[in-house]
């Protein structure tokens, strides 16, 4: 910057004039912040560029920035007031995007940079263009709409960016009018023309000022229409502001606008909310309809959230917790609110987490010492209305395990769903993890000698779940505990039997704090585990062995076959197998049953999703070429033999220049189990040869427990060594 720079109206030194008809101004912010945009927080420091209009001009404004930029343009630069355009997010990240139609005068344009107080700017660039706009680029100057007379238009020569609602599309639009007759349901379809082809996004408001659409449509895929429908159940005639975009700024084109008549569905009694439909837990209410709604919260508890809801009415019993699910129908993004009372502005819950196409589960607390009766309201994100959805309501009962002295026994495959810790009284603050002080649930289990607990808590939603092992009420010290994760991952907490009796402990689930508690279903096996020991590699020569049919194929797996001898799995007699040429061996106890699997997508171990009950010499997707097979072979007399199964020269999907030679050993009689690398040799990716996409390890038959050697680790296996796992 000049050093003799004039000063502007609003105390900061000018940048140059920036001119039309396109220009590139290039700078670097530095120092304090004096200026603060309308639309954001812009506490960093900013440039001012003066920009002189001779004549009615579209102007499009693009920043990009390593840090997060802020665009203004003022009539007056000192008077934030006087803004007549701000942008902060869009298009996201650091960069901002404006695109607005000035009338004749001065103006100043600010490069600013978000933070309440400060910033510490940094280099950018700030690139102008002018365009010629169209008349009805602004919303005031809306061209009329009249059925059955279609109109053609030009995205590309619209104004400003929508921001009443679809905020993620950010095209510039074109405006119109239209009147939607007494009892009548427009539908207004705006299709996009030209190449490459384009999504169209129509918008739907009750007039310039209003801050949120009456309805929206985007084209479903590129070149198709938009529909967007709007009822008119009123017994006037409403006028409507439409207008048309793109999704990007830098997309768009030619479109037709069309607009017609119909006869407005008739509203389902439970539009409105003094007439809601009574829910009963335990029922699903089937084929709910939110499209039809004629109520629209405004952004009640979920901002964003624009469409109409149906409204219904459930009652939970004292400390019982509600779960409230709505699976849409046809990929729209449902939203679920407990409100206070009808004509309340604020919610006793929400849940829009989920996207759309996806079930929606809303949780809320009857906390209160009696029953209680909630009003939900079903609806859509977007301003579309939604389509058709399911509701039910689970009601989990109040927990009685709320405190150390009652706390609920469990066993071996106990598997506890909906568990409530929100509503617990005591915690295990001060024992391990003392920064931890969420309330818990309690659970009593005995374990064996010699046998391991595992305590899998898997969070319902935004819990961060801390789990831990007690020996005794009271106790001021833990056998375990796990909080590794973040809010929603897995917990678990595992301990050893090392004595030789049964040990009795206690179990508490809760919250890391109060405010991140919540649901979480626990899973608890209490088996004897294995050890892994590391052995000498020592492969077995199989030019002796058996070929085995039906894995030469990429991701292909054997019918389950007889075992030369059984063999005791976790606890369990086993008597058949299956070999998959993705590196498995499952163990399953009957024909019967038995359901091998070719799954390529290898998984931590335990994992209770399929497969389950195996063994992973390299669970990888692998690929047979030329030369690769599987063979068998059983060693040794009875009763001391050992199977073999060995993968010879099998390459790696997305890498068929890596070979690996491998073996699995099932030993009779003392249950080992040992894994072999006989010959590894690696291609283009070296790291996936020797385990960096791969899962080594064994997994009990229900997947609650398991001993992973290795997962995606790029150091997991080697030709100079091999594992042993002993029960």
């Amino acid at each position: 910057m000049p050093v003799d720079a004039p000063v502007s109206s609003c105390g900061v030194p000018l940048q140059r004039a920036l001119t039309l008809p396109a220009d590139r101004a290039m700078g670097t912010t530095s120092g304090a912040g004096r200026l603060t945009a309308m639309c954001a927080q812009s506490g960093g420091p900013e440039h001012v560029y003066p920009l002189r209009i001779a004549a009615r001009t579209g102007v499009q404004l693009a920043v990009n920035a390593p840090f997060d930029s802020v665009l203004s343009i003022r009539r007056v630069c000192a008077d934030p007031t006087s803004e007549v355009a701000c942008n902060d997010d869009v298009p996201g990240g650091n960069n901002a995007f404006l695109r607005r139609v000035l009338e004749p005068g001065d103006y100043s344009v600010l490069v600013d940079q978000f933070g309440p107080t400060t910033g510490t700017g940094g280099a950018y660039s700030l690139d102008l263009r002018s365009y010629t706009p169209a008349a009805n680029a602004e919303c005031a100057a809306g061209v009329a709409l009249s059925a059955g007379t279609p109109v053609m238009g030009d995205s590309t020569s619209g104004g400003a960016a929508g921001t009443a609602c679809l905020g993620g599309s950010w095209g510039p639009q074109l405006f119109y009018t239209v009147r939607v007759p007494a009892g009548q349901r427009a539908v207004v379809t705006a299709t996009p023309a030209g190449a490459p082809a384009w999504s169209a996004v129509v918008r739907a408001r009750a007039g310039c000022a209003a801050n949120s659409c009456l309805a929206a449509a985007t084209s479903p895929t590129a070149g198709a229409a938009a529909v967007a429908r709007y009822d008119n159940r009123t017994a006037a005639p409403v006028d409507l502001s439409l207008s048309v975009a793109s999704t990007s700024g830098t997309s768009g084109g030619a479109f037709s606008l069309a607009v017609a008549f119909e006869s407005a569905p008739a509203a389902p009694a439970n539009a409105g909310c003094a007439s809601a439909r009574v829910l009963t837990a335990g029922a699903t209410l089937t084929g709910e309809d939110a499209s039809l709604a004629s109520t629209r919260l405004g952004g009640v508890c979920v901002a964003e959230a624009q469409g109409g809801s149906l409204f219904y009415r459930l009652s939970v019993p004292s400390r019982a917790t509600a779960l409230v699910t709505a699976t849409p129908r046809g990929g729209w993004n449902p939203v679920v609110r407990a409100l206070d009372a009808c004509d309340s502005r604020s919610c006793a819950a929400s849940s829009n987490t989920a996207g759309a196409d996806q079930p929606e589960t809303l949780t809320w607390v009857n906390a209160d010492a009696t029953a209680r009766d909630i009003v939900l309201a079903v609806g859509s994100l977007d301003p579309s209305n939604g389509g058709r959805f399911d509701l039910s309501a689970t009601i989990v009962p109040a927990p009685t395990n709320v405190s150390c002295a009652s706390a609920t026994v469990v066993a071996n495959g106990a598997r506890l769903t909906n568990q409530n810790a929100a509503v617990a009284s005591d915690n295990a603050t001060g024992l391990c993890l003392p920064a931890a002080t969420g309330t818990a649930l309690w659970y009593r289990a005995v374990v064996p000698a010699g046998q391991t607990l595992n305590a899998r808590a898997t969070p319902l939603g935004a819990m961060d779940a801390v789990v831990r092992v007690l020996p005794a009420c009271g106790a001021t010290s833990c056998l375990a505990s796990a909080n590794v994760g973040a809010a929603r991952a897995t917990e678990s907490g595992v301990y050893t039997n090392t004595t030789a009796g049964d040990q009795t402990v206690l179990l508490a689930v809760g919250g890391a704090t109060n405010a991140t508690n919540g649901l979480f279903d626990l899973e608890v096996s209490i088996a004897r585990q294995y050890q892994e020991s590391v052995v000498a590699t020592a492969c077995d020569d199989m030019a002796a062995g058996v070929p085995l049919m039906g894995v030469t194929g990429d991701d292909t797996v054997s019918p389950a076959i007889d075992l030369p001898f059984p063999v005791t799995f976790f606890g369990q007699r086993m008597l058949e197998y299956s070999v998959s040429s993705n590196g498995l061996v499952q163990l399953f106890p009957a024909i019967t049953g038995a359901m091998p699997s070719n799954s390529y997508g290898n998984t931590a171990i335990p994992e209770r999703g399929v497969p389950n009950g195996f063994i992973a010499a390299f669970w990888d997707d692998l690929l047979p070429v030329m030369g690769s097979r599987v063979v068998t072979r059983t060693l040794g007399a009875a009763p001391d033999r050992r199977f073999v199964v060995q993968w010879t020269q099998y390459a790696i999907f997305g890498d068929d220049r890596a070979r690996l030679t491998f073996q699995a050993k099932l030993f009779e009689g003392a249950g080992a189990i040992e894994l072999h690398y006989c010959s590894i040799t690696a291609g283009a990716d070296a790291p996936r040869a020797t385990g960096g996409s791969a899962t080594v390890g064994i997994e009990s038959p229900d997947g609650s427990a398991g001993r992973q050697h290795s997962f995606n680790d790029p150091t997991g296996i080697s030709t100079a060594r091999a594992m042993r796992f002993v029960p």
